[in-house]
């Protein structure tokens, strides 16, 4: 995969001479890929409690080639610490949830089956400090959190790492529960506002109908082609608040720059650059490495355009050729 973020030279150099650690907790099926454009300088750590998913991810990564500077998964469940706790996997394995399913709820929906209880494995949640401690991971600067409900647990078992490390955060948010005593969008937002990040953007949005399984701009078959689904979840994009982040020590520069990297992998181009410009940092960029934030960032920026334009033309005519085969139907 090319990554057009690395087009400059001055850029790679750049970011492989500040790696930084990430996590993905609740990776079933792979690392996230949001970091792709920023792998070679990404020591991924997955989590996934079901180990015999863990183990198939394991020797998977082992079996290919990874764009990441290390990956590694651990069969480990992140949480409030309990003992004795039953991971439910469900008939669709990427809703599997230590909290069960209000299955009428869910069949109201159309996706009863999804909430089929086929296997039980018990188990005892690690709290996120204590595991960073255990397993090595107290430099984190990145998240991903999705583990079907029990989201705000792991947030909260966190605050060190949240206060003192963690940059940016994707995580899971539901707004009409399908799980019981599942934490809501209300729970997360309120909990990482405190901690002092700030919400970017919706990267996932999920609206369920009533009466199939088929989402727009899809149509389904049947008296009701067409309808729009009701929210029932999603996934949010938080970043650390600039505003709060220290600026004169060479550990701040170091995070500042983390921050501004993970920030350019999700487009977040003039947010990058209010990082970089930070006088310590743009002090930095210059002394050593003789790059002037402004032009490497219109660089970036000037690309991703490019990527942009053409991507939206074929998004168009993808779209264009499934209405069309869908209408002579």
């Amino acid at each position: 995969m090319k990554n057009k973020l690395l087009g400059s030279s001055e850029f790679k150099q750049l970011l492989l001479d500040h790696p930084m650690t990430c996590l993905d907790i609740g990776s079933r099926r792979g690392f996230v890929e949001d970091l792709l454009p920023i792998a070679p300088a990404i020591d991924a750590i997955g989590f996934e409690a079901d180990k015999k998913e863990c183990d198939r991810l394991n020797k998977l990564n082992s079996n290919t080639t990874i764009p990441w500077r290390s990956l590694k998964h651990l069969a480990i469940a992140l949480g409030d610490g309990k003992k004795n706790q039953s991971l439910n996997i469900y008939n669709k394995k990427g809703c599997s949830s230590l909290l069960q399913a209000d299955v009428e709820l869910a069949e109201s929906f159309s996706r009863g089956e999804y909430y089929k209880l086929v296997d039980n494995i018990e188990l005892e949640t690690i709290p996120l400090d204590k595991a960073a401690e255990k397993y090595n991971f107290t430099d984190a600067v990145y998240m991903k959190i999705d583990v079907e409900g029990t989201e705000i647990n792991i947030i909260n078992s966190g605050p060190l790492l949240l206060n003192n490390n963690i940059l940016a955060i994707r995580t899971e948010v539901a707004f009409n529960p399908i799980l019981k005593k599942q934490c809501t969008f209300k729970d997360v937002d309120g909990s990482l506002r405190s901690s002092g990040f700030i919400p970017m953007m919706f990267l996932d949005q999920h609206h369920w109908r009533r009466t199939t399984k088929v989402k727009l701009p899809r149509l389904s078959k049947g008296p009701l082609p067409y309808s729009k689904g009701q929210l029932i979840n999603g996934d949010i994009l938080y970043f650390k608040d600039p505003n709060i982040i220290p600026n004169t020590t060479s550990e701040d520069i170091k995070t500042l720059l983390n921050a501004s990297f993970i920030a350019l992998a999700y487009g977040f181009v003039d947010h990058a650059l209010f990082l970089m410009q930070r006088p310590s940092v743009k002090e930095y960029l210059i002394s050593k490495y003789n790059i002037e934030p402004e032009n490497m960032i219109s660089d970036i920026s000037h690309d991703l355009a490019s990527s942009y334009l053409k991507n939206k033309w074929k998004l168009r005519l993808n779209d264009f050729k499934s209405h069309f085969k869908q209408s002579i139907n």
